[in-house]
């Protein structure tokens, strides 16, 4: 007999592979208004003066076609309009962030990029974190240096969630260039949550955040035909997107500079198939365990609730991977 729970977790793995297909939505009301732009140019071309279009039947399909993806496009727009009067949503928002995380060239007259502003604050908070030094034998933190590995050298782990994860890797790159040494920068370490790295700006922006850069393996574009959209296993994605070849895109290679020179094994993600915007890394050589699905419920709600994009931090599966990534560190 299926419980309410499982009804409750059904939905929200449901609700969560609807809105991973909305790239594929998108792409196809693009077409459409496209298509509707194109037919209306070449309506107004090939129409005598004063006369009837040529070919009537034809012109008023595609006529049509046009029209639906228009209407479409202007319904999006109230949607979202209507989604983010609610308090508890901000798609807008959502955008916001993307768009700031183009250079102010996309957007001129928008406040700074993300990489001119809080990736160097970010940066040199590490780096100052670790100028301040670890208290030695009971004296001032600066009255000595810690030593590159041992219990008196500081660690830091980074705790990154969703457009966050974004910010922590691009500060990564930034720390050798902002004085931080080889040694403490072995001491630092990354757990993400609510990931789209992988499956979004890795695609979409290949010269920041390429498979060669982040170190990843290449995701493939979403499944408009399978259950769901992006599999979670590696398996269920090297058929969906390779064709069921065992070897799928090949080894992972971690090239000199890219994230997994500067990370190594030091980095741990979490995901859940509730999550529409948490996906696997799968990240580094094979055989790297880093990729963790955390409980598609809320543990210490007083009812149950599913959990999707949000309270990864009261997981135990948050508290294991920072609990290992902090011994990873210390080993």
């Amino acid at each position: 007999m299926t419980t309410h729970a499982a009804e409750a977790v059904h939905r929200a793995r449901r609700r969560a592979a609807l809105l991973r297909r909305m790239e594929i939505f998108i792409g196809w009301l693009g077409w459409a208004v496209f298509v509707g732009i194109c037919v209306g140019w070449c309506a107004l071309l090939l129409t005598p003066q004063g006369g009837a279009p040529v070919a009537d039947g034809v012109w008023l399909v595609l006529r049509g076609l046009g029209d639906a993806g228009l209407w479409a496009s202007l319904a999006a727009v109230v949607l979202l309009y209507l989604l983010s009067r609610r308090s508890d949503a901000r798609p807008l928002g959502l955008l916001w962030d993307l768009m700031c995380f183009l250079p102010t060239q996309a957007h001129p007259f928008g406040p700074s990029c993300y990489a001119e502003r809080v990736v160097p604050e970010l940066a040199d908070r590490i780096v100052d974190w670790f100028a301040a030094g670890d208290p030695v034998d009971g004296r001032d933190p600066g009255a000595a240096e810690p030593e590159a590995t041992g219990t008196g050298a500081r660690q830091l782990v980074l705790s990154a969630h969703s457009m966050g994860i974004v910010l922590a890797v691009a500060a990564l790159f930034q720390l050798g260039s902002r004085g931080l040494g080889a040694a403490e920068r072995e001491r630092v370490g990354l757990v993400s949550y609510g990931c789209q790295l992988r499956r979004y700006f890795s695609r979409f922006f290949p010269a920041v955040c390429g498979p060669d850069v982040l170190t990843i393996v290449p995701a493939g574009p979403p499944s408009p035909t399978a259950h769901d959209p992006f599999p979670p296993t590696v398996a269920g994605e090297l058929e969906l997107s390779w064709g069921g070849d065992a070897d799928g895109p090949g080894p992972v290679v971690v090239l000199p500079g890219s994230l997994g020179s500067i990370l190594g094994q030091r980095w741990l993600n979490l995901y859940r198939v509730t999550d529409p915007l948490g996906f696997p890394a799968r990240y580094a050589p094979a055989g790297t365990t880093m990729d963790r699905a955390a409980a598609t419920y809320r543990e210490h709600a007083y009812q149950f609730v599913p959990a999707t994009h949000g309270h990864y931090l009261e997981s135990t599966a948050y508290a294991r991977a920072f609990s290992d990534l902090r011994a990873r560190l210390e080993g």
